[in-house]
């Protein structure tokens, strides 16, 4: 295989396709200047694109009215990347005037899509407060979107569809949640992260041979929305395996709630066998970043569990009925007594305090999220600030043009990998980050980055290590209330 081959298949050339706002006719982009996209692990990734101003792009990006929708479809080889526009700026500098769009990945429909607590009824008859689905992790998540993307369109538009269940959906833990108009994107991170899965959302375009989702108009576009598995899966019984795991699981974040030691993961113990071994003579650089912890206190609470409020309302009620029989008022205690709602036992706070010795007096300080008190909720959910504060290692590498492992076939974003480090150490962990970059200068890259979860700019970092966290997910909810 030549050399051209092989650097084509592990950093291949993009195309570049502007479909119309309805998905039903493309435009193929010919002249591009440069090309920069980031796709994340369960997160929203971003497309800079800057193309010089033509009649054609002029027709698709500047003519076209403000609200109409611009996707855009990149190949780069065997992967496929859909974009949905947000930004396009006019740039005129030099000779030569160009157009530079910004767009975001589908993941962005999951933070403006929420989880109604009953989503086939209209908003104002939303009689329940909380909405309860227990199952397997992925079970629940695709009934999640199943549910609440029927809501969001007409039939006859529909866009978006979730795989069907299938029998290793079975393999992840059970869980019992609760929501009531979370963001999904934050509830969906919530469930999957910690569980070696993977959001997926591919596109079926007409005309292309695909086979389009179960019921579906095939001259219309659809996007098919999948929950992935990144490990093997490991042996055992199917809903046996899962059963048991719930129940170890749960142990060992109370225990890891009470004691909040600072974990390490053993990927292979815990999920299987990587998918891929990287060398080190695979690879041109090397680059490994840690991301500090953001935080070595953690403070959960808002609301007291309904018992303590109602004992608090006796307890005032009581004394206010005592002190005006005294007098001889007749007083209505109910409003009153409500004063006495999420007054005690409705926060909690543990500190870290080998973190914190660790950090020293100039480390960040405290992580909040809402919770009810005195519940195996609380617990949890100090478990997932403890986690999503902790520090990272995030290993960022180019493969050499000579190895040939293409990006979409041999590894994706999710995938499982070990890599291989100097000084005779190894790490295993998950591709959370694909960034492609080409200009009209130079060969296309692509850079991979292998961690727990991914890692951004310094600020972006800080923000997002605790995003997640105030969904209140917990397995066993409904023994507590």
């Amino acid at each position: 295989m030549s050399e051209h081959a092989l650097r084509s298949a592990s950093a291949p050339e993009a195309k570049v396709f502007v479909l119309s706002p309805d998905g039903s006719r493309h435009t193929q982009l010919t002249r591009t200047l440069s090309i920069e996209y980031e796709v994340l692990m369960n997160d929203v990734g971003q497309l800079r694109l800057e193309v010089e101003l033509s009649p054609t792009t002029e027709a698709v990006f500047l003519q076209s009215h403000p609200d109409e929708a611009i996707p855009i479809i990149v190949q780069a080889g065997a992967m496929e990347t859909l974009w949905l526009t947000t930004n396009v700026v006019e740039w005129y500098e030099g000779a030569t005037p160009t157009i530079q769009v910004v767009a975001v990945s589908p993941e962005k429909y999951l933070e403006t899509l929420y989880a109604w607590p009953l989503p086939e009824a209209p908003a104002e008859a939303q009689v329940n407060k909380e909405g309860t689905y227990v199952g397997p992790v992925v079970t629940v998540v695709k009934q999640l979107l199943n549910r609440n993307f029927r809501r969001m369109t007409w039939r006859k538009d529909r866009l978006h569809y979730v795989a069907p269940e299938a029998p290793a959906d079975q393999y992840s833990r059970m869980v019992i949640i609760q929501v009531k108009m979370n963001p999904m994107l934050d509830l969906i991170k919530d469930l999957i992260d910690t569980e070696a899965l993977t959001i997926a959302a591919s596109v079926y375009l007409p005309g292309r041979g695909q086979t389009p989702p179960s019921g579906h108009d095939p001259k219309r576009p659809a996007i098919m929305w999948n929950v992935e598995q990144r490990a093997k899966l490991p042996a055992g019984g199917v809903m046996l395996r899962g059963f048991v795991r719930t129940l170890q699981d749960f142990w060992s974040d109370i225990w890891s709630s009470l004691t909040l030691q600072d974990q390490s993961v053993d990927a292979v113990k815990y999920w299987g066998e990587p998918q891929l071994m990287i060398r080190k003579h695979q690879y041109a650089s090397l680059r490994i970043e840690t991301a500090k912890p953001t935080a070595w206190r953690y403070t959960v609470g808002g609301q007291s569990p309904q018992w303590i409020n109602i004992l608090s309302q006796m307890a005032i009620g009581t004394a206010i009925n005592v002190a005006s029989g005294g007098l001889g008022v007749m007083l209505n205690s109910s409003a009153v007594a409500q004063i006495g709602n999420n007054r005690i036992m409705s926060y909690h706070s543990w500190p870290d305090g080998a973190r914190m010795r660790r950090m020293g007096p100039f480390g960040m300080m405290e992580a909040f999220a809402p919770t009810v008190g005195l519940t195996v909720d609380a617990l949890t959910t100090i478990k997932r600030l403890q986690l999503k504060s902790r520090s990272t290692k995030a290993h960022e590498f180019q493969l050499l043009p000579t190895v040939g492992l293409q990006p979409g076939v041999d590894y994706r974003v999710g995938s499982m990998l070990s890599l291989e480090l100097p000084g005779d150490r190894y790490v295993v962990a998950f591709v959370t980050s694909i960034r492609y970059t080409w200009t009209d200068e130079g060969a296309p890259q692509v850079e991979v980055q292998v961690a727990d979860r991914p890692v951004r700019d310094p600020l972006d970092a800080s923000l997002r290590q605790i995003k997640g966290v105030t969904s209140m997910i917990n397995k066993v909810a409904l023994l507590t209330q």
